[in-house]
């Protein structure tokens, strides 16, 4: 119970690793404390973790059902999530066509030159 509250106090402070740290501490000393996977998806989510989060939050939901504040993170997780992906697949479509676009354009100043 020391390290989940802790944590707490470190996500009142926005120390959001060392929050992680502490509620990995309170759940390897006890993996039912449901708190410490709140407060550690709470951090995880603050670091942009989000798939980390989502799991920990998921976690409370299925102990939890009920619990307000884990559906109400779990839902902007989600949401984060889901955003994150179309500018992953932008991202990575760049990366492979990037390489080809810088080839090319090597290939062109070689001919100049």
């Amino acid at each position: 119970i020391v390290y989940a509250n802790r944590a707490m106090c470190n996500l009142k402070l926005k120390r959001y690793k060392l929050a992680v740290t502490d509620c990995d501490a309170a759940i390897q000393l006890d993996d039912g404390y449901t708190k410490a996977y709140l407060r550690r998806g709470i951090a995880k989510r603050r670091l942009q973790k989000l798939s980390e989060a989502r799991a920990d939050l998921e976690v409370v939901i299925h102990r939890e059902p009920h619990n307000k504040e884990a559906a109400e993170h779990l839902r902007c997780t989600i949401i984060e999530l889901e955003r994150a992906a179309p500018k992953q697949q932008t991202e990575s479509r760049f990366e492979e066509i990037e390489p080809e676009t810088n080839a090319a354009a090597g290939a062109g100043e070689q001919g100049v030159a």
